[in-house]
């Protein structure tokens, strides 16, 4: 590879393409980290982060020295110190990005939290405007998220849609609204799982339980395309927006949301963007008119838009 800038992502970064905008950027090189194809490759990652690091380098033609290096959290989260280590000699200026809330109650993101510290904190980046106050962190913004194409013209069979695991202290509202909104006679398709080594039953009230931890980001896209409201319930401890509301802007979907920050960020509109903390504060009859917005999106949250990969 040719780039002045690595950036270093993880699987599920990949997945979820966040960052494909810069698939075809000359002067940045992506490396997937840690990339599992065999499970020779899963056993060396178990074992010796180290020796994964080096690894998939030498297969994704990692270059020696780059003029900067992003590394996503999710990535972070599975180096070890030496690696870092390995990251300051090729780079004078190396960065991280911090896509999830420092103080999320989620579990997945405690190896992050258990690194950062090898960082100082000029170093760091995040989404979230909370911890950057907090932590003396720089703000990233919102410019990690790069649109998927989709079928625009997919026919409304749901009012509305939500994603997500019973994790990080929301099991309880997920659930309440999903009952309340069977009440009201509004159309929901609710798609949940639940954290490993939870003891908590699954009912049968309609919620569609997934068996793997995750569900493929191309069938969120398309329930997505077929609701008309895109519900997002943010766990304990974010601040900040998660990927439901970049999907509802890019797509022209409603949004629901308990982000009482909505109200203060780009392509805010009170008529198809509403908050809510108790199933009291939902307007059920919103929910049911399946009138869409048009936000007139225009690429504003793709990284190749950010200062971040820019050199």
């Amino acid at each position: 590879m040719s780039g002045s800038l690595l950036l270093i992502q993880s699987d599920s970064n990949r997945h979820l393409g966040l960052f494909r905008d810069l698939d075809n950027n000359v002067d940045v090189d992506i490396l997937t980290y840690p990339d599992h194809h065999s499970a020779i490759r899963k056993a060396i990652t178990r074992f010796s982060s180290n020796a994964t690091f080096t690894l998939v380098s030498k297969e994704q033609n990692i270059n020696d020295t780059y003029d900067r290096i992003v590394v996503v959290d999710t990535a972070l989260g599975r180096m070890s110190k030496d690696v870092v280590s390995r990251l300051r000699e090729m780079t004078a200026d190396l960065r991280v990005i911090l896509l999830n809330s420092f103080g999320a109650a989620s579990p997945s993101f405690e190896p992050v939290r258990e690194r950062i510290d090898w960082f100082k904190p000029s170093e760091i980046y995040s989404f979230d405007p909370i911890d950057v106050q907090q932590n003396g962190f720089n703000f990233y913004g919102l410019q990690y998220y790069s649109k998927h194409d989709c079928l625009q013209d997919t026919p409304i069979l749901h009012d509305c849609y939500f994603v997500g695991g019973i994790k990080g202290g929301r099991g309880a509202l997920i659930r309440e609204l999903f009952y309340a909104m069977k009440s009201a006679s509004v159309d929901a398709l609710f798609e949940c799982t639940f954290m490993k080594g939870s003891n908590e039953k699954k009912d049968q009230s309609g919620i569609r339980w997934l068996e793997k931890s995750w569900q493929p980001y191309e069938t969120v896209l398309a329930n997505d395309l077929t609701s008309a409201c895109i519900v997002e319930i943010l766990q304990e401890g974010q601040h900040a927006q998660s990927l439901r509301y970049f999907e509802a802007v890019c797509n022209n979907r409603k949004l629901l949301t308990n982000n009482d920050a909505i109200v203060n960020m780009p392509f805010y509109d009170e008529r198809y963007m509403r908050v809510f903390h108790t199933v009291e504060d939902v307007d059920m009859n919103w929910l049911k008119d399946r009138e869409l917005p048009a936000y007139d999106y225009n690429g504003e949250f793709s990284p190749a838009a950010s200062d971040m990969f820019g050199i």
